[in-house]
């Protein structure tokens, strides 16, 4: 995707093609040995529940000539191929512990880099302009000028693209009548 006036709009398989032509990857061919350019995903979810979503992926990167390598592996290898910068594509979800923007925003921030500290940010993201935001950002109190310095980092990340958003799970509960205290 492309940010123009405000609003996320789809690049086509074209531009793709185009962008990775200019990176060096004509119609997704590795320069140096002539054939696809491959990358690897690397997944702790390879049950049969994940089967259709990962065949999709390597539908979408076939699109642009790349061959996508799934490979599989249990969590604590998983997370050690993290901790190492192991790896090119992985998938990983959070949950908001406090409804504010900052709860998603640490993720990306340097200093919390896998690499460098063994923080939360696990695809290593590193921006001085996004770092200076968030530190300035932590202190300030709600309000206008908190927002336009959420917003400015938001701007940043959706240029750098460090995470792609890929699928936004709900979750539902039944409770009996009689079970209180619980939404």
């Amino acid at each position: 995707h492309v940010w123009r006036n405000g609003s996320a709009e789809r690049r086509s398989i074209d531009e793709a093609k185009a962008l990775l032509a200019k990176a060096g990857y004509t119609e997704g061919r590795d320069p140096d040995t002539g054939g696809p350019l491959i990358l690897y995903y690397d997944t702790a979810a390879a049950g049969p529940d994940s089967k259709s979503l990962l065949q999709w992926y390597r539908k979408q990167f076939q699109k642009l000539g790349i061959e996508l390598v799934i490979r599989a592996t249990d969590y604590n290898r998983f997370q050690d191929k993290m901790l190492s910068g192991n790896l090119q594509i992985f998938s990983l979800g959070w949950n908001a512990d406090y409804p504010d923007p900052e709860n998603f925003l640490f993720l990306l921030y340097g200093p919390n880099a896998k690499l460098v500290s063994k923080g939360e940010n696990a695809c290593n993201f590193q921006n001085a302009e996004f770092d200076s935001l968030f530190v300035s950002m932590k202190d300030l109190p709600n309000g206008e000028q908190r927002q336009r310095v959420i917003d400015r980092m938001v701007e940043i990340l959706r240029h750098e693209s460090p995470w792609l958003f890929g699928f936004f799970p709900k979750a539902y509960s039944l409770h009996h009548a009689w079970y209180h205290n619980a939404k």
